[in-house]
């Protein structure tokens, strides 16, 4: 079985009913099926996409009297000039700025532009650069570029996204930030639309979900637009994310009488001098997630200190004052964490070799112990089904630098 394919298995993702994340090049499928079966008309489709947008838009300012709306020659465009009518309708003053990013326009596009004007909307139409003068106050709506853009955006049209960035007011964009793309933007030296809002249409794109990218989209909410949940369902994706309502249902539940002793015990290995805060925020989280008996193993220095913030935890000290070298496992717990705060000594790693080959139960590593293995170069040696929780800079360390968090998120996959 592919290793995507077992974790996903593994993980029971599907079960869980956790959201997809499709490519941004996916989308034109996932329309044209809904258009099919549905069956709904694209320009039909794209109202609804564009009501979704504006509802959202004036929940967010309801007191903002002024749009300003740059469209673009694709489908992005013909949401804006779909959502420029519908903000008219409901009393907004909506300029739109219809920049020619293409010798064609898209055939609904035309159909909302000819809707727009007819509802005597103004257009402002832009050929150059020098044509696009953005002036006054008010809310910028960006719909120049959506998910169908292949290239880094450049010349006149670059100009027209940083003039849009320089114009003051908060930006929205429709969809996705003009010029970024939905995946990977390690190649992407273009201008970018930095929006304060994105609101996204049936599902988020690859590249909200990564830091880098944050100065680009800013917040950002996904919008049903109605997608036939037949392909959404069907519809391969290598990518998944996790929603509140999935992580409540597979959370167990508290019976009437339950109890400490009924709620499983942890072990936790944490802490050394100088970095007990990091053990005591471990310990409160371990409690705090309902485990029933949270053992804590510090060291023997700093076993009053445990005792003293957080007394609902048993304590277990090591024999050396200031680190951890070892614990002994009885009586067993039912799950073991080891890493917040631990240092990197010699007495530490040796000491986290001899729990790995002796304990082959549920394990979590993190911080320090992620280091530990990192530096020996021994993760082949980690039992199977440990989960690790590394932050960017310990995973490169386990699984070597990464020039951006796309390179980064494919080595993990290939890592796990």
């Amino acid at each position: 079985m592919p290793a995507r394919a077992a974790i996903t298995r593994a993980l029971n993702l599907e079960n869980m009913e956790c959201k997809k994340i499709f490519r941004a090049a996916d989308l034109a499928t996932l329309d044209e099926y809904t258009i099919r079966h549905e069956p709904v008309a694209a320009i039909d489709l794209m109202e609804r996409a564009a009501l979704a947008f504006t509802t959202r838009l004036l929940e967010l300012y309801p007191r903002e009297p002024r749009f300003r709306v740059v469209a673009g020659t694709g489908n992005n465009g013909g949401d804006g000039f779909a959502v420029a009518r519908l903000l008219r309708e409901r009393g907004r003053e909506a300029l739109l700025y219809a920049v020619h990013a293409s010798e064609h326009c898209s055939p609904c596009l035309d159909v909302n532009r000819e809707r727009f004007l007819a509802a005597g909307g103004e257009v402002v139409e832009v050929r150059r650069e020098e044509e696009f003068s953005p002036s006054g106050d008010g809310a910028w709506i960006d719909a120049l570029f959506g998910t169908g853009l292949r290239r880094p955006v450049r010349g006149w049209l670059a100009g027209i996204i940083r003039r849009v960035n320089e114009a003051g007011g908060p930006v929205i964009a429709v969809d996705i930030p003009s010029g970024l793309a939905g995946e990977d933007n390690r190649e992407n030296d273009g201008a970018i639309t930095r929006a304060t809002w994105t609101l996204t249409f049936a599902f988020p794109k690859l590249a909200f979900m990564l830091e880098e990218n944050y100065p680009y989209v800013g917040d950002f909410e996904v919008l049903d637009i109605g997608l036939h949940p037949a392909i959404t369902r069907d519809h391969p994706s290598r990518f998944y994310y996790l929603t509140r309502e999935a992580v409540t249902r597979v959370l167990p539940a508290r019976d009437k009488f339950a109890r400490k002793g009924t709620r499983g015990r942890v072990l936790l290995v944490a802490g050394s001098t100088g970095m007990m805060g990091a053990a005591l925020l471990a310990t409160r989280g371990a409690i705090r997630s309902g485990a029933g008996l949270v053992t804590v193993h510090v060291p023997g220095a700093h076993a009053r200190l445990v005792h003293a913030t957080i007394p609902e935890a048993l304590v277990d000290a090591d024999t050396d004052d200031a680190r951890f070298t070892g614990v002994t496992l009885t009586p067993p717990p039912d799950a073991i964490g080891v890493g917040p705060g631990l240092g990197v000594a010699a007495e530490t790693g040796a000491g986290l070799w001899r729990l790995l080959e002796e304990w082959r139960g549920k394990l979590v590593l993190d911080a320090d112990a992620l280091n530990i293995v990192a530096r020996a170069g021994g993760v082949e040696r980690l039992p199977a089904g440990c989960v690790l929780t590394p932050h960017a800079g310990e995973f490169d360390r386990l699984a070597g630098k990464s020039s951006s968090d796309f390179e980064r998120l494919d080595k993990l996959i290939n890592f796990a």
